[in-house]
C-alpha cells in the first residue's frame, strides 16, 4: 500500500525506488537464511536464484539486511555477496534493529525483522522458507520466535512452506490462530510443514493468485493488523517423511540454547541427511519466490483496476 517513505530510517536501493516510483510490484525477502541457514557459499547462490525467479514473474526483489547498522530495502549482488562473506554478519530480528543501528551492526534480517521493515516500508508481499514458532519443550525451557508477534501486526501477505520442521508445528499453527493471523495453504487440503507434509486439514485453500490476493485484500480492508500466510508446500517429489525427520532430529543435537538453535539444527538435518534437506529447502526458497512474485504481480493488477 501507498506510504510516506520519506521519514522511514532505511536506505533503498535503486531498482526498489524505482519500483516505488513507477509503481511495479515488489516482493521482500528475508537474508538471514542466506546468513545463517545455509551452508556458506550456497545461501548467496540461492538468493540469485530467488530474485531470477522473482523478476521471472514481473516482480521487482527486495532482499532486506542490514550493512555497518544502516538498514537497506533491497540489495543488489554485491552487496549480498559482500553481507553473506562477512565474518562478523549476526542474526539480526525486530528486537535487534535499534542496537544494529546504534552499534553499526551488520547481518541478515530474520522473518520477523523483514516483516516490520517490510511494513513500515510499503512493501505489501513477502517471501521466505519456513517461519519460526514454538519450539518443543525441552528441559522445561519455553522457546517461542518473535515471528509469531510481528505476524500478528504487520499486514503484509507472507509466502512460506509452513514453520520450520524443527519446530512444535501443531502448537505454532495454534498460536497462528489465536494471534488471529489468516493461514491458507496452497493447492493442497492440509497445512505443510516445511520439510514434510503435517497431515493437518487445512481450513483455508487457495488454488490461484488471483484468490490469494483478493482474500488478502478483504483481509486487509477489515483492518486486523496481521498478516496474511500463504503456506505453500514442498513438492511431493522433495517432501520427506515426518517419521524421516523426526528421527534426523533426535539423531542431532537439538537443545542448543539461544538463536544459534534453528540454524544449527538444519545443518545437523542437511548433514544426517546426506544433503536431502537442504536440497529441500533451497527448492521451496525458490519456488516461495516465485508464487510471491505472482501474487505481487495480481495484487498490483487488482490495486490498479480498484482505483479506477
Amino acid at each position: 500500500m501507498q506510504k510516506d517513505r520519506s521519514s522511514a530510517p532505511f536506505l533503498f536501493g535503486d531498482e526498489v525506488k524505482e519500483a516505488f516510483d513507477i509503481p511495479t510490484p515488489i516482493v521482500a525477502f528475508e537474508t538471514a537464511f542466506m546468513t545463517h541457514g545455509l551452508p556458506e557459499g550456497v545461501g548467496i547462490e540461492v538468493m540469485n536464484e530467488m530474485m531470477e525467479a522473482c523478476r521471472s514473474r514481473c516482480a521487482v526483489p527486495s532482499p532486506i539486511g542490514v550493512v555497518d547498522g544502516d538498514i537497506l530495502v533491497g540489495m543488489d549482488e554485491d552487496q549480498l555477496l559482500s553481507l553473506s562473506l562477512d565474518p562478523d554478519r549476526e542474526k539480526i530480528s525486530s528486537r535487534d534493529l535499534g542496537f544494529a543501528a546504534t552499534r553499526k551492526l551488520s547481518g541478515g534480517t530474520t522473518v520477523s525483522s523483514t516483516l516490520r521493515i517490510s511494513h513500515i516500508s510499503g512493501i505489501d508481499v513477502m517471501a521466505t522458507g519456513g517461519i519460526g514458532g514454538v519450539h518443543p519443550v525441552a528441559n522445561g525451557k519455553i522457546d517461542i520466535s518473535q515471528d509469531l508477534l510481528e505476524l500478528s501486526r504487520c499486514p503484509l501477505m507472507i509466502v512460506c512452506s509452513g514453520p520450520k520442521s524443527i519446530l512444535d508445528v501443531e502448537a505454532t499453527y495454534e498460536i497462528l490462530e489465536a494471534l488471529c493471523v489468516p493461514v491458507a495453504a496452497y493447492g493442497t487440503g492440509t497445512l505443510p510443514g516445511f520439510l514434510f507434509e503435517t497431515g493437518i486439514p487445512a481450513e483455508r485453500v487457495l488454488d490461484s493468485p488471483e484468490r490469494a490476493c483478493r482474500s488478502f485484500n478483504e483481509h486487509m480492508r477489515f483492518g486486523s493488523g496481521s498478516a496474511f500466510l500463504v503456506a505453500n508446500p514442498l513438492s511431493k517429489e522433495l517432501s520427506l517423511e515426518r517419521e524421516y525427520v523426526s528421527d534426523l532430529l533426535n539423531r542431532s543435537d537439538p537443545l542448543i540454547p539461544g538463536r544459534s538453535r534453528t540454524p544449527e539444527a538444519l545443518s545437523g538435518l542437511s548433514r544426517l541427511s546426506g544433503g536431502r534437506t537442504l536440497e529441500a529447502n533451497r527448492s521451496l526458497l525458490v519456488g516461495n519466490a516465485r508464487l510471491a512474485a505472482e501474487m505481487a504481480s495480481e495484487l498490483h493488477a487488482l490495486i490498479r483496476t480498484k482505483s479506477k
